[in-house]
């Protein structure tokens, strides 16, 4: 295989089909897994591409032998919060057994030359932060299955780097949002940039849940990150950084908006919309904000797209493509 090559695990999805992009466009060869092969965009990224569960034993173990990577961008996972605590089983089968399976792959067939692993975790490790901003040290005290199986995958990574010498970064998102011309979140994602343009594209009302947090103008506070800096910290971290052992960096930018400032953004950058004001959900905290003093100082990491602007604008324009081609499915 040529030299440089990345395999990336759930390539089809949102955070993985954009770091396919990123690296294609670095001219690395870029070679994806993913189950569900339907996304005809992000593969365009991909040199070549093997749809299979990359918890597969033999035939992702086989592929790894094939194609000897020199980096494994881990993905792939089940990533709702809500249903994580309504089935459980169907988290840790993923997550945590389907990641063992492909650790256990790494270290069998490529035990002379081992690739170094970028994890997709999560800020859910942290739970309800004891204090802001949140950073490395934080304590680690995840509240849902979700963030467990993050947690145990980070500890996992921990463990392999010590007996194996596998080395790996994790990256601990906030909230992924934004888009590209290309590529981006299908209807129906959970954070609140996406439902209040989709709610406004198909005018529909939005609720907003919660009035009374201990914030500036009452609604909670989130940090928002867009997704082409996430697929950025990943190629900083194989090109400006070498890691040893296991490594875990927050991918956030250091302020946070509150959701008012989001609805109040987008009727200034898109138009008016239809508000209700609902009751808070249980379980939210008021604010959740990450330091990403350690990604910009070790990986030389620079979120220039996290603005509100450019990801209002951004994922406004690619739902904007995306319903002009559900349109002429249904048409067909």
């Amino acid at each position: 295989m040529p030299e440089n090559t990345v395999l990336i695990t759930g390539s089809d999805g949102y955070v993985g089909s954009h770091v396919a992009k990123a690296f294609k466009d670095i001219s690395w060869y870029v070679c994806g897994l993913d189950r569900t092969g339907a996304n005809e965009n992000a593969r365009s990224y991909c040199n070549e591409f093997l749809r299979a569960d990359y918890g597969e034993s033999k035939v992702v173990g086989k592929y790894i032998e094939t194609i000897k990577p020199d980096v494994i961008v881990h993905c792939a996972g089940t990533s709702l919060v809500g249903p994580s605590v309504t089935d459980p089983h169907a988290y840790y089968q993923n997550n945590v057994l389907g990641t063992i399976n492909l650790l256990d792959n790494i270290i069998n067939v490529q035990k002379d030359n081992l690739p170094v692993v970028l994890f997709s975790s999560s800020a859910s490790v942290y739970g309800n932060p004891e204090q802001l901003p949140i950073t490395e040290d934080s304590k680690i005290n995840p509240v849902n299955p979700y963030g467990n199986t993050k947690s145990i995958i980070e500890t996992m990574l921990k463990d392999y780097a010590s007996a194996y010498g596998l080395n790996s970064v994790s990256f601990r998102f906030f909230n992924a949002a934004g888009a590209s011309e290309d590529l981006g979140q299908v209807f129906g994602a959970t954070h609140i940039i996406a439902r209040i343009l989709e709610a406004k594209l198909r005018q529909r009302q939005f609720t907003l849940y919660g009035t009374d947090y201990k914030t500036e103008d009452g609604t909670c506070v989130r940090d928002y990150v867009h997704v082409k800096d996430i697929a950025q910290a990943h190629l900083n971290a194989v090109t400006k950084y070498t890691a040893v052992g296991a490594n875990a960096f927050n991918l956030g930018t250091s302020k946070g908006f509150s959701n008012q400032e989001i609805i109040d953004a987008v009727v200034e950058q898109i138009g008016e919309f239809e508000v209700e004001k609902g009751p808070r959900r249980e379980g939210d905290p008021d604010m959740l904000i990450a330091s990403s003093d350690k990604a910009k100082t070790q990986l030389g990491w620079d979120p220039v797209n996290s603005n509100l602007d450019t990801i209002i604008n951004d994922v406004w324009a690619w739902y904007n493509v995306l319903l002009e081609k559900q349109k002429e499915q249904e048409q067909a």
